[in-house]
């Protein structure tokens, strides 16, 4: 039934535009269909089971919405995006956002990261949206946390919001994005598909916190891509709370020596949810660091999959490269998928890799209790403790305590209340 639907979109979008750009893409959706569990690298996440019926792609409204939501980051900067299109009235940002309709150039410009034309949801962006949105941060510039809100409007439901943006720190920059995908006010289901890369230039400094707290209704893909140049410092952190199924790709490549990439994460689901992350980091060329810490506590019947791939190409020497992933299950009915992965080609190099899969332990809980904390006190301490570990690899202080507060709200408050209820 989906495949005939998707083939009748397809079909129709071919028929009246006049675009290479959008055919080439119709084209390639039709040949590789949504993404399945027999592709190795969705082995564990059926997408389209999650899919509407049918669905369509969002126009840009003649209208945007006047107010946006109450959130811990409205003090921020803010470039805001509804439906996938810039709301230029919400925004507030010191750095101009620039919108780009040349097809031309917008292929020349993403040709610089390597994407995948095979890919279902990078055609699915091609295929629907005809603008690049792109920011650059001027050289040797000091900027304050900018907050890239996405919201709905009411008439999202079943209408793909696609967003791509490009971000440019020049050389010497300094610079703290805060990624936030809201929910609604009236929940309702709501289709995302974002993308969002980084040009770090030589020297440049980004922190980019990502956070998803989008309601149980939702279905949900966003890619991150980063470009990291030589001496320059890379730091992306992801916490992802919400969505129906949640699937995020983080693509880092670090191009030049004496730089540093971070990717961390923490995911916490509870019902039914489902979290799929991916990550690939791929060290082209040697003296170079990453570092990676993904958590996840899962809740009732949630599920979580996290899969890292770390590639050293050959002759990409002295690196140094961790990775991590570690997680807790809740529920009874939880369930984890962990596949840390490892390519080496080159013969000097400092690599590690793991992942444990477990409960609470019980005597940490029974030591916390014998120094006279109550058993749904240090059932709380505990899981805190565990999920702020990764919080604190944010680097800027002030977006790590906001970023603190909307876990205890949007997932501890009921998980931890719900577990203890189990346990009494």
């Amino acid at each position: 039934m989906k495949k005939i639907l998707l083939n009748n979109t397809l079909e129709e979008i071919a028929k009246t535009t006049n675009s290479t750009y959008q055919v080439d893409a119709a084209t390639t959706l039709l040949k590789t269909g949504i993404p399945h569990t027999k592709i190795e690298n969705w082995k564990y996440t059926n997408f389209s089971k999650y899919l509407p019926e049918t669905w369509t792609f969002t126009n840009e409204p003649s209208s945007f919405s006047s107010s946006l939501r109450e959130t811990e980051f409205n003090d921020y900067e803010r470039i805001v995006f509804e439906d996938g299109f810039f709301n230029k009235g919400l925004s507030n940002s010191s750095l101009e956002l620039n919108k780009i309709e040349d097809e031309k150039e917008i292929t020349m410009l993403l040709s610089e990261f390597a994407q995948d034309q095979t890919d279902f949801f990078e055609a699915l962006s091609r295929l629907s949206s005809k603008n690049l949105y792109t920011l650059n941060v001027p050289k040797s510039s000091q900027q304050k946390p900018i907050a890239i809100h996405h919201t709905y409007s009411v008439n999202a439901e079943g209408r793909w919001s696609q967003p791509v943006i490009l971000i440019k720190a020049a050389e010497l920059s300094e610079s703290v994005f805060v990624e936030y995908f809201h929910d609604k006010e009236n929940p309702s289901p709501t289709l995302m598909n974002s993308h969002l890369l980084f040009d770090v230039e030589k020297g440049a400094k980004l922190e980019h916190v990502r956070i998803q707290v989008e309601d149980t209704s939702s279905v949900h893909f966003s890619k991150t891509r980063a470009n990291v140049a030589r001496d320059a410092r890379f730091h992306t952190f992801t916490m992802a709370l919400g969505g129906q199924v949640a699937r995020q790709n983080i693509l880092v490549n670090i191009n030049g020596e004496n730089s540093e990439s971070h990717v961390h994460g923490f995911f916490g689901m509870r019902d039914e949810q489902h979290n799929d992350i991916y990550s690939d980091i791929s060290h082209n060329v040697g003296h170079n660091e990453s570092h990676q810490l993904v958590k996840g506590i899962l809740d009732d019947n949630a599920r979580g999959v996290f899969t890292g791939r770390i590639v050293i190409q050959r002759d990409a020497q002295l690196v140094d490269s961790s990775q991590l992933n570690k997680n807790i299950l809740l529920g009874t009915k939880s369930h984890m998928d962990t596949r840390p992965q490892l390519e080496v080609y080159a013969d000097d190099v400092k690599c590690a890799h793991g992942a444990t899969i477990g409960q609470i332990d019980p005597e940490e809980v029974f030591y916390l209790q014998s120094r006279g904390i109550k058993l749904e006190e240090a059932q709380k301490i505990l899981c805190h403790a565990f999920a702020y570990d990764t919080l604190d690899k944010i680097q800027n202080e002030d977006v790590k305590a906001k970023v603190e507060s909307l876990l205890f709200e949007k997932f501890e408050k009921y998980a931890l209340e719900h577990f203890n209820k189990d346990e009494a």
